[in-house]
């Protein structure tokens, strides 16, 4: 959004977003059962979603749409593919170092990629994959009909997902997840369209009381899901849905009554930058913290703590150097 339009409280909430998306890839390091761990999980993809859906505007055409999305999304998951998940491990591979997943290397990494979805920087996937809710969503809003036809067509194709992931049939480039996130896209989508709820309003008042009550709903009824891999427990569905949604009004509610929180809100800011680093950044700091000997969870908190740290030094150097490649500037002109 331009700066004149930002809506500071969504900013906020990107921030505990992709804070939520740096720890469970710490954590895939230490496997902690930390606390909340299910229940912050259900709603983590969800809430990016949605709060995508809250932003999608169809630009009066679908090339001015489509560049857009190709300046925002596809640049930085190419850029960011190309760079970490295929000539970074192959040249550190050839230096000497280990790397962690082999699956990077030569030629055949390319393969992996188109045909089994598998690279070392994983966490970009999410950008082609919202890459394909963008574009399903622009095709539902040319579909004749109002909002029950938006909610109906989300939902089933929100379904047909789900049931691809039950069934282990995989749609290459997570097209399957994009599907069963249609209705999180759209319903963002329909909060910013048809409700007030981004904007002061009267039941400004109840914020805490509303996203304490929506908290107590996650807890009880959360489960852990995969949106990477599109698998979820059996018999979820409603689950997955509840609790993705209501997951993400807790976070709306909660950074809206908390409006800024100036580190949290940066970060929020520049998510896609954290999004598309950090993993790596990850991957340098762990062997760091663990020369420290303390204990799983400390050391969880910790190495969270100084790879967000380190994104004060890394944003302001990918803003200033690499702007077209992390959505700051667009490569491809729009009139």
């Amino acid at each position: 959004m331009e700066q004149s339009k930002r809506i500071d409280f969504i900013d906020l909430a990107k921030g505990f977003c992709i804070i939520l998306v740096v720890l469970t890839h710490v954590n895939t390091y230490f496997n902690i059962e930390y606390p909340l761990k299910d229940v912050l999980a259900s709603f983590r993809m969800p809430l990016y979603f949605i709060l995508s859906g809250i932003f999608f505007k169809t630009y009066g055409g679908f090339g001015g749409f489509l560049k857009r999305k190709v300046n925002n999304l596809l640049i930085p998951f190419f850029f960011f593919y190309l760079t970490l998940s295929f000539a970074l491990p192959n040249f550190l591979y050839l230096c000497g170092y280990s790397v962690r997943n082999i699956d990077s290397l030569g030629l055949k990494s390319l393969f992996n990629f188109v045909f089994l979805d598998q690279f070392s920087n994983s966490p970009i996937w999410f950008l082609l994959c919202l890459f394909w809710t963008n574009i399903m969503c622009y095709i539902i809003l040319t579909i004749r009909g109002g909002l029950l036809k938006n909610v109906i067509l989300s939902i089933l194709l929100g379904v047909s997902g789900y049931v691809l992931g039950r069934n282990e049939m995989q749609i290459y480039m997570w097209l399957d997840s994009a599907l069963t996130a249609m209705p999180f896209f759209c319903f963002g989508y329909i909060l910013k369209k048809y409700t007030n709820v981004l904007y002061p309003n009267k039941w400004d008042r109840y914020l805490l009381l509303f996203a304490f009550l929506c908290f107590c709903f996650v807890y009880f009824f959360a489960v852990h899901i995969s949106f990477v891999g599109n698998r979820f427990p059996s018999n979820s569905i409603l689950n997955l849905y509840a609790c993705g949604i209501v997951g993400t009004l807790f976070v709306l509610f909660l950074s809206k009554y908390l409006k800024k929180i100036p580190l949290i809100s940066y970060w929020g800011r520049y998510s896609i930058i954290i999004l598309c680093i950090h993993n790596p950044v990850i991957q340098v700091v762990v062997p760091l913290v663990n020369k420290l000997h303390l204990n799983g969870f400390c050391s969880l908190m910790i190495t969270l703590l100084i790879v967000m740290l380190l994104f004060l030094i890394i944003i302001p150097i990918m803003k200033k150097f690499f702007p077209y490649v992390t959505a700051q500037k667009n490569l491809i002109p729009i009139a």
